[in-house]
């Protein structure tokens, strides 16, 4: 990891370079340089009005206005981080918390304890949210049992052992199995998807390792499916995550990328309709 300075220098070896094929005309000269850095500071963004004054003092380390406007810049940076951890301290609400985690990364973009508090508080908006696909996910078109008469039900348990109706039961989960097997070969998700939830219901201990394994299958063709959308319609990506999270809750992948999905579906929210 370069530090500030390391990353400093780079752009500059770069926008140098760039320079040498541009006409002069467009060149961001310093003079202009320290007239965004102004700009910048007087308008608040205090982390980007910083940035260009280390750009400014790495070519030019003896300018006293950017050593200046750096020692400014840090102590004011500094100051308003104190403020706005205490407030994260007294604040319940996740959502304030979060407002004010975003706040704190735009003053120091490498705050760690910000980006830690910040995954947390994604991982559990993840985490609600692939409970409420669950609890949806319930009655995910199931059809209702046929209901069956008190008669049938007694002459059943007359004719009927334990055992025979186990294993009566474990070829009904075969059969299922191996038409949602079909299904994923066939890449029909839905359908195999409806099958494994009938196979959930009857689920055995000598069923369930390869229930496991189809329903891990689904849950990847699910994350696959939901990352190809992610950026063009951004409802079905998260559909799509919590869907292939209920098949698997272990798929890390999915509930990273569902947790960034909500993120920035509320910061689109947000932008759209300000407070």
């Amino acid at each position: 990891m370069k530090n500030p300075l390391q990353q400093v220098l780079v752009y500059l070896v770069v926008m140098s370079l760039c320079g040498c094929v541009t006409r002069s005309d467009k060149i961001f000269s310093m003079s202009d340089r320290k007239q965004q850095a102004i700009k910048l500071e007087k308008r608040k963004h205090l982390a980007d009005a910083l940035w260009q004054w280390q750009i400014i003092s790495a070519a030019s380390p003896e300018d006293k206005d950017a050593q200046q406007a750096i020692t400014r810049l840090e102590r004011q940076i500094d100051t308003q981080l104190v403020k706005l951890q205490g407030q994260v301290k007294k604040q319940n609400s996740p959502e304030q918390q979060r407002l004010l985690h975003l706040k704190i990364l735009a003053l120091q973009p490498a705050n760690q304890q910000a980006i830690a508090a910040l995954r947390q508080l994604e991982w559990g908006a993840a985490d609600q949210a692939a409970s409420d696909k669950s609890a949806s996910m319930a009655n995910w078109q199931r059809k209702p049992a046929t209901p069956t008469s008190d008669k049938a039900q007694k002459s059943s348990a007359a004719t009927s052992s334990p055992s025979l109706a186990s294993a009566s039961q474990l070829t009904q989960i075969n059969k299922l199995l191996d038409s949602a097997e079909h299904r994923l070969r066939e890449q029909q998700w839905e359908q195999a998807g409806e099958l494994l939830l009938q196979a959930s219901d009857l689920s055995q201990p000598n069923t369930s390792g390869r229930l496991l394994a189809m329903k891990k299958q689904l849950s990847q063709q699910y994350y696959s499916q939901g990352m190809r959308v992610l950026t063009s319609n951004l409802e079905q990506a998260i559909d799509d995550l919590q869907t292939s999270l209920w098949f698997d809750p272990d798929n890390i992948k999915a509930r990273i990328q569902l947790s960034r999905a909500s993120t920035m579906k509320q910061n689109l929210e947000e932008i759209r309709n300000p407070k």
